[in-house]
């Protein structure tokens, strides 16, 4: 029901126009086209972040349907109608359970917290607010960002909470896009499928903290560098921590030169 829980940028301002507590639920989020490589590219979409009633105990938690829905119109009554003026979306032919609408659709759907309005239990909630890496799950552009900016996603992303910058580090560099493919057998410009089991298995090398730290600080100044421009050239700096990277796992030349003709930019 991305149609009740998505909304863009001036849907967002005109709900809290019309009332200032939704403000206190529409998050920004993301979606798996805006992970860039090193940066998000936030395209002013917000979710509707109404947890599920097993998650958290809202005014209405403990009523009957009627009288939660009651109470839940009038703490967030732009929120509200927002999922009212649903009702106006005719469906083209009637779903599973006989809906005919997109209310009757949110209504009606098994994916869902205690109450319509509510999006399903997660136990992770607290995860999201965390800084964090993000990845695509299905990926063909090797491509890791990081956020520290509390975004919320939806299921085409993953993400490390709290994964030091390092890592960052690590998955961006030629090693780390060499290994991936090589690991699963997809050939550079296809599509890796990122799910735990294989990022999972992703050496982590125990370099020195001193080598470690050299490539945070280049990571940092990727970072800065793209939240400044989106489309800054980071290449020179890439190409630093490519060395820095071949070095903490203490490749020789030759396993190198394996890594260069297989991983090219």
């Amino acid at each position: 029901m991305n149609e009740a829980f998505l909304v863009d940028r001036a849907t967002r301002d005109r709900l809290i126009r019309e009332h200032k507590s939704s403000s206190e639920v529409l998050k920004p989020f993301l979606r798996g086209r805006d992970v860039k490589r090193w940066h998000t590219d936030f395209a002013e979409q917000y979710l509707a972040k109404i947890e599920s009633s097993e998650n958290k105990h809202h005014p209405w938690s403990e009523r009957a349907a009627k009288e939660a829905e009651r109470i839940f119109a009038k703490i967030y009554p732009a929120i509200y109608e927002h999922f009212q003026s649903l009702q106006h979306i005719e469906l083209e032919e009637p779903d599973a359970r006989g809906s005919c609408n997109k209310l009757e659709q949110l209504q009606r759907r098994d994916d869902r917290g205690k109450y319509f309005w509510e999006l399903r239990s997660c136990g992770y909630w607290q995860e999201f607010s965390r800084a964090k890496i993000l990845y695509q799950e299905i990926n063909r552009t090797d491509c890791f960002a990081f956020d520290d900016a509390g975004y919320f996603m939806n299921n085409k992303l993953f993400m490390l909470p709290e994964a030091p910058k390092l890592w960052l580090g690590l998955f961006n560099s030629r090693l780390g896009v060499w290994y991936l493919h090589t690991f699963t057998g997809v050939p550079l410009g296809g599509f890796l499928a990122l799910q735990w089991p294989v990022m999972r298995t992703f050496p982590i090398p125990d370099g020195s903290p001193e080598k470690r730290k050299a490539v945070e600080r280049l990571v940092d100044r990727i970072l800065a560098a793209k939240q400044r421009d989106a489309e800054a050239d980071v290449s020179a700096l890439e190409r630093e921590i490519d060395q820095l990277v071949y070095a903490l796992y203490g490749l020789a030349r030759e396993e190198i030169k394996i890594v260069e003709e297989g991983a090219k930019r």
